[in-house]
């Protein structure tokens, strides 16, 4: 797997429509990212955080969220034991047609509690695919897409979808837009970096890119752009032995008063504190 920009590639492999996969990680981490497939997470054990589109959803065990193709997703940093299983699958690989593909998947995320008249359905489902996987009998592979077809067959008749939203399939394009600004950022955000300029990289004009940008990553331009820089300011100063004001000025801030007032706006405490309560 590999993220360019913000765009999550090489999800799953050429010969197959899904990929599933466990996490038991204390200190899981991933950055926000999109990509084509619907994500499914089960939690199994314990309890977790997942920030989706411009929401956190706050999940519980045993809960099931489902974020559709195109949803900038990121899961931050929590130290806590759980277990976990994601499911992702890639309707176009189906071969099915569009109007099918546009029933059945969801067009916003949905978060289903054991309260929620289907959780039954699809945990049952979830579960028998952890089974499968855990046992590995014969044929074990051709069970778990049938019982993914059984997960999207569910979802698909609880008709829960908005009909006044966009297509999953239709916010590829915009997403596919914003990726050269973000990839723009990921180059160039130890210089000086302007709307203006972000936009001339990428062919709008500055107040359609950042409408799209506060649209398609619940951000604005500048705020986003500060995150970056901060996010890699941290990592720089986990990694090695330089200093916050080196840090700070590698990672494009004019100095350090500036890096620290944008620092206690982003994460609520300065630098210091953050380092310490970190254990950095």
């Amino acid at each position: 797997m590999e993220i360019k920009g913000m765009h999550e590639i090489d999800l799953i492999g050429s010969d197959t429509f899904y990929n599933v996969l466990f996490n038991s990680t204390y200190d899981f981490e991933y950055p926000a990212h999109w990509h084509c497939a619907i994500e499914v997470v089960y939690v199994k054990k314990g309890c977790w955080r997942i920030d989706a589109g411009s929401r956190a959803y706050a999940l519980g065990e045993k809960d099931i969220i489902i974020i559709p193709p195109g949803t900038i997703h990121s899961f931050p940093l929590q130290k806590q034991d759980g277990l976990r299983l994601f499911l992702h699958f890639d309707l176009i690989k189906l071969n099915m047609v569009k109007s099918c593909l546009k029933t059945m998947a969801p067009h916003s995320t949905q978060v289903i509690i054991p309260d929620n008249k289907i959780h039954k359905s699809l945990e049952k489902i979830i579960e028998n695919i952890f089974d499968e996987l855990t046992q590995k009998n014969e044929f074990y592979e051709l069970a778990i897409q049938s019982k993914l077809l059984d997960f999207l067959v569910v979802l698909s008749r609880t008709a829960c979808n908005a009909k006044n939203q966009n297509s999953p399939f239709e916010r590829k394009g915009s997403l596919n837009k914003i990726n050269k600004a973000i990839e723009y950022i990921q180059i160039n955000f130890k210089n000086k970096i302007s709307l203006e300029d972000t936009a001339k990289w990428t062919g709008f004009s500055k107040y359609h890119l950042s409408k799209m940008f506060k649209e398609t990553t619940g951000s604005t331009f500048h705020t986003f752009l500060s995150d970056y820089r901060v996010n890699k300011a941290i990592s720089a100063i986990s990694s090695s032995n330089i200093t916050i004001t080196q840090a700070a000025l590698d990672s494009g801030f004019n100095s350090i008063t500036t890096f620290n007032r944008v620092f206690k706006k982003l994460k609520g405490c300065s630098p210091k504190e953050f380092m310490i309560k970190k254990g950095i």
